[in-house]
């Protein structure tokens, strides 16, 4: 199965994605009573700009899944992923929450444990919450992991078929890391090796990486990848001088066994969308010092009024908190007030604060 994103779904939002032309800060007036996790909630104010549709691309959590069984496939509303021995499965090994569901790539059986979409994307943001399971004490002896990556072309069923495009790559053994950018014909246009190793072993961490892949000879493009809210990496500049957008995007897609290293990494809520507009809910009223943040599920979105599902994910209730809108080219809002009245349960382990840093 195919889709197509990119310039036809942003056009489909009434604006190119490559203006020079900057939206006003987004603003907030107010929000409807206390939130409660997984109940809906609204948010009023101006300059919140348009997003259609208003739920993200996919949203999964895996709580619908069954401990031990592959993910459900991109034509189901999950993820698309090969089949055995190189399927995700969902896990309780780990958990962020309290009796949650968790996808799993467990690497002990196969190099590859890729999970991602098929699709003609020339814009994609991600965050997922990660936890990478050093349980046999070996994965920095590692010398590649390949942790993002977008294909230039693909067959029918998504099997890359040519060089990377795009890739997030570290080396555990040398503590270094690397990202890379192909033209469509696969000569190599950027790399920045100055975004280190940071394995982040044995403890959840939120993973965030967004490209927009900018218009041909542009010099517009840009990706970043971040981790706890501060950033990794980043280039900017062309990303392709022909041809079309990357095929597709996958996470994980290869881990090294290098003198027996083995890692088991677990995901949990991860959100997938062809735009910076989204809605969070954070630990500070200014944006930039969040040390912590937990993205909410849009469902309605309008310039003046946006209504979400609430996720509260780690949040202690009662905690003083502040919801942001986040507009298409990443410019945040002012935190406006919030709480979550009541839990669904006992509250679960928090990530690792992160240095502050603003995510554009």
């Amino acid at each position: 199965m195919r889709l197509t994103i990119g310039a036809a779904w942003l056009a489909g939002l009434g604006f190119s994605a490559w203006s020079a032309l900057a939206l006003a800060q987004p603003e907030i007036f107010g929000t409807s009573a206390a939130l409660v996790d997984g109940g809906s909630f609204s948010i009023q104010g101006r300059d919140f700009g348009q997003k259609n549709p208003a739920a993200p691309w996919v949203y999964q959590d895996f709580e619908d899944g069954t401990v031990g069984e592959e993910i459900i496939g991109q034509d189901e509303g999950g993820f698309w992923h090969q089949g055995p021995p190189r399927e995700p499965i969902y896990s309780q090994g780990k958990q962020r929450l309290p009796s949650e569901i968790c996808m799993l790539q467990d690497y002990a059986d196969d190099n590859n444990k890729q999970f991602g979409l098929i699709a003609d994307c020339d814009t994609i943001y991600m965050s997922g919450w990660c936890y990478r399971d050093d349980w046999a004490s070996t994965a920095m002896l590692s010398d590649n992991q390949k942790l993002w990556g977008n294909f230039i072309a693909c067959d029918d069923d998504g099997t890359p078929i040519v060089t990377p495009g795009a890739r997030y790559d570290t080396y555990f053994a040398y503590n270094t890391g690397h990202m890379e950018i192909n033209d469509a014909n696969g000569s190599n246009l950027y790399n920045n090796w100055s975004v280190g190793c940071n394995p982040m072993l044995n403890q959840w961490f939120r993973m965030e990486r967004y490209m927009a892949m900018g218009t041909v000879n542009g010099n517009n493009g840009v990706t970043w990848v971040a981790a706890n809210l501060r950033k990794l990496g980043e280039i900017t500049g062309t990303f392709f001088t022909s041809g079309d957008p990357y095929c597709s995007w996958y996470v994980g897609h290869y881990f090294r066994n290098t003198s027996g290293a083995t890692l088991r990494v677990y995901w949990s809520e991860v959100y997938v969308d062809s735009t910076l507009a989204r809605v969070e809910v954070g630990d500070n009223a200014v944006w930039a010092n969040c040390t912590h943040r937990e993205i909410q599920i849009p469902s309605a979105w309008r310039d003046d009024a946006i209504t979400v599902t609430a996720n509260q994910g780690t949040f202690p209730s009662g905690q003083a908190l502040y919801v942001f809108v986040v507009n298409r080219y990443g410019q945040p809002s002012g935190g406006s007030a919030v709480t979550f009245a009541t839990s669904s349960g006992e509250e679960g382990v928090p990530g690792q604060p992160g240095q502050p840093a603003v995510i554009r």
